[in-house]
């Protein structure tokens, strides 16, 4: 029969056969994409099973993760999750010998720096841009999900598990409710943090937790707090301004100059008077929240007080990471080299901490020197010790500053698995002149940034940059991404 194109019949005949063709095109289509998923799938799994060698598997594991960039389901996650908790479980080998060696302040400078571990986190920072490229619902669902209810799970990937905006709002409200350990709540409020306005319910939890024992949950919390614009949040910020030390009221002033657009800064009484006279009006609901700017609190700190190269010391807790290297003998002027100006300008700000605070120093070039084990009290007789050792520090070759920043967040208590922790200092301030060397050989800058970003959980600890000469753009990065200032020195 011939079907001509001015029969109506034959019209609705013709296109009846199109769709079952298109239909079938597709139903071909997805049926091939469901099999080469499948096929990524399996080649992940076999590829992150435990091994012997662990560097001879790097490559496979590459490409077996490179296969499954464009897949998103459900089941990507899973075998994502498992990938990361057997690298995990390899790093961890070989993360307590590099203890060892950090002890002994690398002096062993021909051994490789972080042998074993390389390739493991450079695997971890894959698979978490794999996981953070995902965007189905149900993905994003199961992501969510995983990070807020499996506590087995290594607390940077529950974090980024969860740090998903778009994610389903009622979970995490009801994960929130329900979190009591400190691990739990900080997942609960990095995941209230992310979802945003939607997730507004959680405003008295998260108002509870500003006045949390622990000061990384607090912290956290004021960033949720901003994140979620409730009501609920205003009267209890305010009251934290009468509680908490200088550095986290400008936190605080900040999240309510963001809330509310009152630029009050970190005054109690002011943000007191406020609240009488204008609060109501927020704390009902009746204005909306979050017409302010976003403020960054370090920025906006007063330049009174003790100050490191024009930066505030207004932390509780300070570790300086101080460079060393022979490239710090460069003359400035009138004779004086860099590292005598530096060494100056470090001994004057010791000299200014006020009382009740606590400091250490770590020095680094080809190796690492430490003042204290551990963060000691600013009292006038350890200050005036710790400013004699200054003044005889002598410089050596290499720049190792991964490892003085590693050493570093070791002595603000980082543990050696992949858990929460509060850490035991709040500010670190880095001086360098020179980008990372190793064994006479450019140390990678993107995994120093990726490194502290693991470390520095929920950016608990505010990291300021000194660089002298001309650095690097990584510097900046180093201090912006960290909550920090940036300044460069001649």
């Amino acid at each position: 029969m011939i079907i001509r194109l001015c029969d109506p019949l034959g019209l609705v005949a013709r296109l009846l056969l199109v769709l079952v063709v298109a239909g079938t095109a597709l139903a071909q289509g997805v049926d091939t994409g469901a099999k080469a998923e499948a096929a990524a799938l399996r080649d992940v799994k076999r590829a992150f099973r435990p091994v012997r060698d662990v560097a001879d598997a790097f490559a496979p594991r590459r490409a077996a993760l490179e296969s499954l960039r464009s897949s998103d389901s459900p089941e990507v996650v899973d075998v994502l999750v498992d990938a990361y908790q057997q690298v995990e479980k390899e790093a961890l080998e070989a993360e307590e010998p590099r203890r060892a060696y950090l002890r002994r302040g690398f002096r062993d400078k021909h051994l490789e720096p972080r042998p074993g571990l390389d390739d493991a986190r450079s695997l971890h920072d894959e698979i978490l841009s794999q996981l953070a490229g995902l965007e189905r619902p149900d993905t994003v669902e199961a992501l969510v999900a995983r990070g807020l209810e499996e506590r087995r799970l290594p607390v940077t990937l529950r974090a980024s598990l969860v740090a998903r905006a778009g994610a389903p709002a009622q979970p995490v409200v009801v994960a929130a409710q329900r979190a009591k350990k400190s691990e739990d709540v900080f997942v609960a409020l990095t995941a209230l943090a992310a979802t945003g306005p939607e997730a507004r319910d959680g405003g008295g939890r998260v108002a509870d937790w500003l006045a949390h024992d622990d000061a990384l949950i607090r912290e956290t919390a004021i960033r949720a707090a901003v994140a979620l614009r409730s009501p609920l949040v205003i009267e209890p910020l305010v009251q934290r301004l009468e509680e908490e030390p200088l550095r986290a009221r400008g936190r605080i002033a900040a999240a309510l100059k963001q809330l509310t657009g009152a630029g009050i800064g970190p005054s109690p009484a002011g943000w007191r008077q406020w609240l009488e006279r204008e609060g109501a009006a927020f704390t009902s609901g009746e204005r909306p929240l979050g017409a302010g700017v976003d403020v960054n609190a370090a920025k906006a700190a007063r330049a009174a007080g003790p100050q490191y190269y024009g930066i505030p010391l207004d932390g509780e807790s300070i570790l300086f990471v101080f460079d060393r290297s022979k490239s710090m003998q460069k003359k400035i002027d009138a004779g004086a080299t860099r590292f005598a100006a530096a060494k100056a300008e470090l001994v004057r700000a010791l000299g200014q901490l006020r009382a009740g605070v606590r400091f250490n120093i770590l020095a680094f070039g080809g190796t690492l020197d430490g003042f204290s084990e551990e963060m000691t009290a600013a009292d006038p007789e350890t200050v005036a010790t710790a400013q004699v050792w200054v003044e005889a520090l002598d410089m050596n070759l290499g720049t190792r500053l991964y490892d003085a920043l590693d050493q570093a967040f070791v002595i603000g208590g980082r543990p050696t698995l992949d858990r929460y922790y509060d850490p035991a200092l709040d500010t670190i301030c880095v001086l360098t002149d020179g980008a990372p060397i190793v064994n006479g050989k450019s140390d990678s800058k993107e995994r120093i940034l990726s490194a502290v970003a693991r470390w520095n959980l929920g950016r608990r600890v505010v990291i300021h940059v000194v660089g002298v000469g001309r650095l690097p753009k990584y510097m900046r990065r180093l201090a912006e991404d960290n909550g920090g200032r940036f300044v460069r020195k001649e």
